[in-house]
């Protein structure tokens, strides 16, 4: 995947399973990276690389607990 933001970036998906009209793929975790529009392309063992397919990345986030406000009786959660 070429990210846009940054003119040259590529990240590589973990591929996982592919027939002739689908590929199933997995990005490593890249936390900072923001949402954005990217583009796909697919390079085979042989080197042959598709057309560029553009995309919109969002990156998955999750609440986690950096601490308890005890005035207020409730966890305090961050991204």
């Amino acid at each position: 995947m070429i990210l846009n933001y940054d003119t040259g970036s590529f990240v590589s998906l973990q591929v996982s399973d592919w027939s002739d009209s689908s590929i199933f793929a997995t990005l490593a975790a890249n936390p900072g990276l923001p949402d954005q529009e990217a583009q796909l392309v697919v390079v085979r063992k042989d080197g042959t690389q598709s057309n560029p397919m553009a995309v919109q990345f969002f990156q998955h986030r999750m609440f986690h607990v950096t601490g308890f406000d005890t005035a207020a009786d409730r966890p305090v959660l961050a991204f």
